[in-house]
C-alpha cells in the first residue's frame, strides 16, 4: 500500500527481497516499516527523483532496509543539516540496537538500516 502511494505521486518503486513486514518480530517489522515510510516521504519531498528503490534482505539475525533513488543526492548533502525525519528515524533504528545511514550515494540519496532480529522469543 504505501508502495502504491508513492507510485502514484508519478515515482516509479521498485521492490526487492520479497520479505513482508508482517512475517517479523513486532519491534522490528514497525521499526522497518517507519523507515521505509519516512525515507519515501522523504525521496518525494526533497530528491527530485523520478525512481526509488525498496530493498528488505533478511539475513540470519538482522535485516536489511534499504531506499535509494536517483534525485539530487549531491544536493541534499550541501544542506545544513539532517533534518528531523532522518534523525527520527536514526533514533527509532538504535533503540532496537540497529544502525542507520542516510548520505548520498553514487546517484541519488541512499538510507541503509541494519535491524537485529531478536530471537528466543523475547524482543529487545
Amino acid at each position: 500500500m504505501l508502495a502504491e502511494e508513492v507510485a502514484a505521486a508519478g515515482l516509479t518503486v521498485t521492490l526487492d527481497g520479497g520479505h513482508r513486514f508482517d512475517t517479523l518480530p513486532a519491534v522490528t517489522a514497525t521499526t522497518a516499516f517507519h523507515v521505509v515510510r519516512e525515507a519515501l516521504t522523504n525521496v518525494l519531498r526533497h530528491s527530485g527523483a523520478s525512481r526509488v528503490d525498496v530493498v528488505l534482505q533478511e539475513e540470519p539475525e538482522q535485516v536489511r532496509v534499504r531506499v535509494s533513488d536517483n534525485g539530487e543526492g549531491e544536493h541534499a548533502a550541501h544542506s545544513q543539516a539532517p533534518g528531523w525525519g532522518i534523525i527520527g528515524m536514526r533514533e527509532r533504528v538504535e533503540l532496537t540496537g540497529g544502525k542507520l545511514t542516510a548520505a548520498p550515494g553514487s546517484r541519488g540519496f541512499v538510507v541503509d538500516a541494519i535491524l537485529p532480529v531478536p530471537t528466543g522469543g523475547g524482543e529487545p
